[in-house]
């Protein structure tokens, strides 16, 4: 199995499932998308190459519940902006404690990718349009 570190600096280009749209996160370092292959190649243009969607999520959940939440957990009250910002930001711990690592096959060949964050904790809500609709969460799956 080959090993690859992947560097990581922001989220860029999300949705989070708004009005029933597909969820995606996308991996950024500088101006270069990075993460899974994609399975809808009609995303390719908007999203980069690589990004993760909800099957990818939920599998994490799954691995992490203490640093991804569940998308119909009641605080967020069907809020998908609060649920998508408080996932990236749970990527973001992972990755700066080096506990994000996935198994992905390529044209038959195995990797075990180890995702690495470059530079400050990632807050979710700095710098966008869209607000949380609820104040931030203290939150249980997040280990400081």
């Amino acid at each position: 199995m080959e090993q690859k570190t992947i560097t990581v600096d922001k989220f860029k280009g999300q949705s989070y499932g708004y009005k029933g749209n597909e969820v995606i996160i996308a991996f950024h370092y500088g101006e270069s998308p990075v993460l899974f292959p994609i399975n809808h190649p009609e995303n390719t243009k908007r999203y980069g190459t690589y990004h993760l969607n909800y099957e990818h999520i939920k599998k994490l959940r799954e691995q992490y519940p203490d640093y991804i939440p569940a998308r119909d957990d009641l605080y967020y009250k069907g809020s998908v902006t609060d649920w998508g910002y408080d996932v990236e930001e749970g990527l973001c711990q992972l990755m700066l404690e080096e506990k994000l690592i996935v198994e992905r096959e390529k044209n038959g060949q195995l990797y075990e990718l180890t995702f690495k964050w470059n530079g400050d904790p990632w807050d979710a809500e700095e710098g966008r349009k869209k607000k949380r609709k609820f104040p931030k969460r203290a939150k249980p799956y997040f280990k400081k």
